[in-house]
């Protein structure tokens, strides 16, 4: 994954780098926490998405195109979350 850039991996490292600057915060409660730790995990699931549509393209490429629709309902939707952090 490393070097892959697209909208959502952009949106997965805003949404750590705004993960790691809450906990950072003193005034983190624990709705906050249960939120951040919400985002982060979609953020990972958007993430084994690519990773899984990466190895169905190496794989031959038979279901890279219904990948591809789910990997941009997943940009969408980390996109969605980390602007609901700001």
């Amino acid at each position: 994954m490393t070097g892959v850039s697209n909208p959502t991996t952009d949106s997965a490292r805003l949404v750590l780098a705004e993960a790691k600057k809450a906990f950072a915060d003193d005034s983190l409660t624990e709705q906050g926490l249960r939120d951040i730790l919400q985002t982060v995990k979609d953020a990972i699931a958007s993430l084994e998405s690519i990773k899984e549509s990466q190895s169905a393209t190496k794989d031959g490429g038979q279901t890279a195109g219904k990948e591809t629709a789910g990997e941009d309902e997943s940009a969408n939707q980390t996109q969605e979350i980390s602007q609901g952090i700001k």
